[in-house]
């Protein structure tokens, strides 16, 4: 670039570097696009992401349980996306022995390098909308459950922010669905058919067989390690509401009320009930 070209463009590049200092959204685009030209795909490397980081959790954990005991998998590198930085810290430690497992912060250099190393992707919502799909790159969307309220443009007034959802579903190789009732809402909510080059696998959730198929005795030490009372001769019961009303982070009901309804239909004494609201997490 000449001297007279840099003069030209000095006011444009300033004001891009202003915003690329003040703006986050900005800067997360801009770092993600330099790894994205920077780093190469890795064929065996493998990246995870569950509910924008919450944990090693719904069917992309089963998936990441399940492929962590397949020897095919043993070469492979697989990568953990983690929001809090005190989870990364413990299942570092829970880790350790395991060469082959990385935890990583969501939205950090770490985080740009991975979405543009890894071959294969699995999340169970969106990614974030900076992300570009590279070639030969393969996207498993698993979704998190079976959409009984509406979703997608089935949303009356829908706002622009749905955009992203559909661009993760337009442009997944695959997307898991559960049920024939999923794959017919998946379709019709994000207008899929006959633009979708992916395939809906409708094969049902991971989770759900790690649900049907799990281990009493980890059970009950995972539940004793977070402090949660586990008495072996009562019912157990998980009570897990989806949120209700119009914003995932502001639902229309409260705790105290959710508390109210439980109460008034468990209360026998051989049950022991366990109460997880998402949208309070």
């Amino acid at each position: 670039m000449t001297t007279d070209e840099r003069e030209l463009l000095k006011p444009y590049l300033d004001e891009a570097q202003i915003k690329y200092l003040t703006s986050t959204a900005v800067k997360r685009r801009s770092d993600y696009y330099d790894a994205y030209l920077k780093y190469k795909l890795d064929d065996h490397t493998i990246l995870y992401e569950a509910f924008f980081g919450r944990g090693i959790t719904c069917n992309p954990g089963a998936l990441f349980e399940y492929l962590m005991k397949d020897e095919r998998f043993k070469d492979y590198t697989h990568v953990w996306a983690l929001e809090k930085q005190e989870d990364i810290d413990a299942l570092t430690i829970e880790y350790a022995d395991c060469g082959n497992v990385i935890f990583i912060e969501t939205q950090s250099e770490d985080y740009y390098k991975y979405l543009s190393i890894a071959k294969y992707i699995i999340t169970n919502v969106t990614i974030k909308s900076y992300y570009i799909k590279k070639e030969g790159q393969v996207l498993i969307n698993t979704w998190h459950g079976i959409p009984l309220k509406n979703i997608g443009y089935d949303i009356p007034d829908t706002d622009i922010e749905v955009r992203n959802m559909f661009k993760n579903f337009i442009t997944s190789d695959f997307v898991l669905s559960p049920v024939p009732y999923t794959t017919d809402n998946f379709r019709n909510a994000f207008k899929l058919d006959g633009i979708m080059p992916g395939k809906i696998v409708e094969a049902g959730y991971p989770r759900t067989d790690a649900t049907v198929n799990f281990d009493k005795k980890a059970l009950k030490k995972e539940l004793e390690k977070f402090g949660v009372p586990y008495d072996e001769n009562k019912k157990l019961i998980l009570y897990a509401p989806t949120w209700k009303g119009e914003r995932y982070g502001s639902p229309d009901y409260t705790i105290a009320e959710y508390e109210k309804f439980l109460c008034g239909v468990y209360m026998e004494s051989n049950v022991s009930c366990f109460f997880l609201c998402s949208s309070f997490v």
